[in-house]
C-alpha cells in the first residue's frame, strides 16, 4: 500500500473515522489523477463517477453565466473534498450529472474514489453518510447565501468579503499581515464576486492606495484586515 496516500486519506474528515479494514479498502481503490493547469477535472453534464480528495494544487469550481463570463463558486485546496454533490446523488442511486465545471487553477493532483466504492462506504458505515451530507448542506448554504446577496451588496463590499473568506483556506501570515497564497488575476477575482475585471481592478487600486492591501504579482497581501472587514459590511 502507498503509505503516503494512506496517511493523507486517513486524515480526511470523510474517511478518518472508518474502521481500518474499510479505510484500507478505500485507499486501495482510490487512484491519483493529475490535471495540468487550466485543464478540466470535470465539465457540466459529465456523469458523476468519482469523489475527489485534493492532494496538491487548487481546483476552481464554477459555471458559465453567459456572454463569456464565468462565476466562481469555490476554490478547493489541499485536503479538501470536491465533487461531493454529484457523488452523493450518484451513490444514493439518483442519476447524476455534474452541475458545475471544475478546472485546475494550479497544477493539480487529486485522489479519485469511484462512486461504487463510495456506495459501499455509505452502506457499511453510516457515519460517512452524515459527514458527506453535512458537507453538501454546509457548502450549498454558503453558496446560496453568497449568491443571494449579490444583487443587494455593493461590489466593493463583495470584494472585501471575498478576500476575507480566502484567509482561512489560503492565508499565510508574515510580518506585514496575511498573504493570500492563491494566484488570482483581476478577472478571476471578478468571477468570484460576480462583477467585471474593470470594476474589480478599480476597487483593488483604491484599497491599495488606502493601505488596506498590496498586490505582489498575482497574490494579494492583506495589510489591515480590520479595515477590510469594515469595508465588507454593506452601508446601513
Amino acid at each position: 500500500m502507498d503509505r503516503a496516500k494512506a496517511s493523507f486519506l486517513g486524515r480526511a474528515a470523510l474517511l478518518s473515522h472508518l474502521p481500518p479494514p474499510l479505510l484500507s479498502r478505500a485507499v486501495q481503490r482510490t487512484a491519483p489523477v493529475r490535471v495540468r493547469r487550466r485543464r478540466e477535472l470535470w465539465r457540466v453534464g459529465d456523469p458523476a463517477e468519482h469523489l475527489y480528495f485534493v492532494r496538491s494544487g487548487v481546483v476552481r469550481v464554477g459555471m458559465e453565466i453567459g456572454q463569456g463570463h464565468a462565476l466562481t463558486l469555490r476554490f478547493h485546496g489541499k485536503g479538501d473534498v470536491c465533487g461531493e454533490v454529484g457523488a452523493l446523488e450518484a451513490a444514493l442511486g439518483t442519476p447524476a450529472a455534474r452541475h458545475t465545471d471544475a478546472v485546475a487553477h494550479e497544477e493539480l493532483v487529486v485522489y479519485a474514489l469511484p462512486i461504487e466504492e463510495l456506495q459501499l462506504l455509505l452502506e457499511g458505515f453510516p457515519g460517512v453518510v452524515a459527514e458527506l451530507a453535512g458537507l453538501v448542506s454546509t457548502r450549498r448554504r454558503e453558496v446560496e447565501l453568497r449568491l443571494g446577496g449579490l444583487p443587494f451588496s455593493p461590489v466593493p463590499c463583495r470584494v472585501a468579503s471575498a478576500l476575507l473568506q480566502l484567509v482561512e483556506p489560503f492565508g499565510v501570515r508574515d510580518s506585514r499581515g496575511i498573504i493570500i497564497n492563491l494566484r488570482l488575476t483581476h478577472r478571476e477575482l471578478a468571477g468570484l464576486v460576480g462583477s467585471t475585471r474593470e470594476t474589480v481592478s478599480a476597487i483593488l487600486s483604491e484599497l491599495r492606495r488606502a493601505g488596506v492591501l498590496q498586490i505582489e504579482g498575482k497574490r494579494v497581501v492583506l495589510l489591515d484586515t480590520d479595515a477590510l472587514q469594515a469595508r465588507a459590511e454593506p452601508p446601513g
